[in-house]
């Protein structure tokens, strides 16, 4: 689904609504935070931007080690992008108590999409 982030993001969704039908929701978050990591290691921000959101979408908000991973991609992410604001902002996250409310995180994962599009040229 490589170029089809509707198409991967639809499919990371079925995935999550099976692993709930397991009851294995921490699975899919996690492995979405790992593609994450692979593709930014490809130089596909805008993908790995996009993964981070969705795992956010689909994490069971109480997990603070999943949390926790997911802010610390977030942060290497925003420094690949070269916003040095939020990737001090996403370090932070990474390591605060309390956590800042999930609205304010899945904002904070949708603006990195935005900036990540913007950097890819996809705006």
């Amino acid at each position: 689904m490589l170029g089809n982030r509707d198409a991967a993001a639809r499919h990371w969704r079925a995935a999550a609504d099976t692993a709930r039908t397991l009851d294995t929701e921490f699975s899919v978050p996690a492995v979405l935070a790992e593609c994450a990591q692979a593709a930014r290691s490809e130089g596909r921000l805008a993908d790995a931007a996009v993964m981070l959101a969705v795992a956010d979408e689909l994490s069971p908000q109480q997990d603070e080690r999943l949390r926790t991973h997911l802010a610390g991609v977030a942060a290497a992410l925003a420094a690949d992008i070269g916003d040095v604001v939020s990737a001090h902002w996403w370090k932070g996250v990474a390591s605060s108590e309390p956590a800042p409310d999930s609205d304010q995180l899945g904002e904070g994962f949708r603006d990195l999409v935005r900036r990540a599009d913007t950097v890819s040229g996809r705006h």
